[in-house]
């Protein structure tokens, strides 16, 4: 008899709907083929990728350009010079209509820092002006050893 109650608790147990239920969301991704699912899927990776490549890749690429306004390159050979405060006051036009060589200044390397603690007394009157009269300009450490 002991036997019998327990086949049919059992039996009711499988019967009351007590088991595992299918969520919609997993029903649905087993009505989908899964080629197209892995269509889906690569199309998906190809987009993110084609978005983050146009949105952090391609603006910051290493490539000769203007830091501000339209990329420019320049023709012929490339010159430049660097300059600090050992130039004390610097004739901008006469700069930027000079040549070395044969060849117009394109840039100017700017000394910005000596060891840890000193910052060149003429960087951001320098760095402005170069940018004031159209000349590609960076900053340039300092370190010595």
């Amino acid at each position: 008899m002991q036997t019998n109650k327990k086949r049919n608790s059992k039996a009711s147990k499988r019967g009351s709907g007590h088991g595992k239920k299918r969520k919609p969301l997993n029903n649905l991704f087993r009505r989908i083929p899964s080629y197209l699912m892995w269509t889906l899927i690569s199309v998906i990776v190809v987009v993110y990728i084609f978005f983050f490549y146009r949105t952090f890749v391609r603006p910051y690429s290493f490539r000769w350009k203007a830091l501000y306004g339209d990329v420019t390159y320049p023709d012929g050979k490339i010159r430049g010079i660097d300059i600090s405060h050992y130039q004390d006051e610097i004739d901008w036009e006469k700069l930027r209509n000079a040549d070395i060589q044969g060849s117009a200044v394109s840039f100017v390397f700017i000394k910005a820092t000596e060891e840890k603690d000193m910052l060149d007394e003429n960087f951001n009157r320098n760095f402005f002006n170069a940018h004031k009269h159209g000349i590609l300009r960076g900053g340039v450490p300092f370190l010595q050893y």
